[in-house]
């Protein structure tokens, strides 16, 4: 199941993105990756503030999570609060970026090429879109619930996305992991 909403998600992000054009989308993709480059510099303030607001369900003794070993996930709720504000910081980003996109949306109406302007589109709104789900799936990675768990298990596009993304995957294990001692 969960494979299938990541499927409609993407090519909702492809979708989205020939219909913006290549130009919007471009505006639309510069104010994506300066939200990613401002929560990156932030995310940990604004971590150390939501771990009152917010509560991390605590983890058994003996369970298994599906990507991270057992000596981690009892620190799993610090990554948990810096993964949260880090898609905090970035949802904000994208609000702003949004109404910014809104106010220059007589660029989609530039005439280029068609073909270039959709294809453009809809690949620069794939990568958004799997940006977007990619982390989402990886701040649900860390929870310990059972039944979200057992979605990663039994979706091996969701595990995949997780834990194979190129340079992101990583990246992100050593912003949000990597950093609690």
């Amino acid at each position: 199941m969960l494979t299938i909403i990541i499927a409609i998600l993407l090519l909702w992000g492809v979708y989205t993105g020939v219909r913006r054009g290549l130009i919007l989308q471009v505006v639309y993709t510069v104010g994506y990756i300066l939200s990613f480059v401002i929560a990156k510099n932030y995310y940990v303030l604004v971590a150390d503030k939501i771990n009152l607001l917010v509560p991390y369900p605590s983890i058994e003794f003996g369970k298994k999570l599906v990507f991270y070993n057992e000596q981690v996930s009892f620190k799993l709720d610090q990554a948990f609060y810096n993964g949260l504000a880090f898609v905090l910081i970035l949802a904000a980003g994208w609000l702003v970026t949004r109404i910014v996109g809104s106010m220059l949306n007589s660029l989609a109406f530039l005439p280029i090429i068609k073909t270039l302007n959709n294809l453009g589109g809809g690949i620069l709104g794939f990568l958004i879109q799997y940006i977007g789900i990619f982390l989402l799936l990886t701040l649900a990675s860390m929870i310990p619930v059972d039944i979200i768990q057992q979605q990663f298990s039994e979706s091996e596009l969701a595990y995949r996305i997780v834990s194979d993304t190129p340079y992101i995957s990583q990246a992100i294990y050593e912003w949000w992991v990597g950093i609690i001692k």
